[in-house]
């Protein structure tokens, strides 16, 4: 029974040349790995002014819905005035009906937004749990 056993001394060119391929890989790692942090971030940073465009969208819907929801309220006053017929009310509600439309669209858009961040800042599952 025995054992052989060979440890090298003094490494040869193979050794140094395997080293610097390491080192050649790591850098080439290191690169990809910037290169990645960056895209995210920039992703990121789309992601958290889309929701703020998507926000102002929603809040300005809001406001327009509510100036048709003030005509509506304003027409149906002038028609138990006898100033208004009910031709001029229900056009009024048939705009605050689009409004509400645009509004929900808003909301939802701004709700897409805020998920596709969340997903891409991995807030998504800590949020569910």
């Amino acid at each position: 029974m025995g054992v052989s056993l060979q440890i090298p001394l003094f490494l040869g060119r193979s050794g140094k040349a395997g080293a610097e391929a390491a080192d050649a890989e790591v850098s080439r790692v290191e690169v990809q790995l910037s290169m990645a942090r960056g895209q995210i971030q920039a992703e990121a940073e789309r992601l958290y002014r889309a929701v703020a465009t998507a926000d102002k969208a929603r809040r300005f819907a809001r406001m327009d819905l509510d100036v048709a929801r003030e005509d509506v309220t304003i027409r149906l006053a002038m028609m138990e005035e006898g100033r208004a017929a009910l031709r001029d009310v229900e056009g009024a509600r048939l705009v605050e009906s689009g409004k509400w439309q645009s509004y929900y669209e808003a909301q939802h858009r701004l709700e897409l937004t805020q998920y596709q961040l969340l997903a891409k800042t991995g807030g998504l599952l800590a949020s569910l749990r």
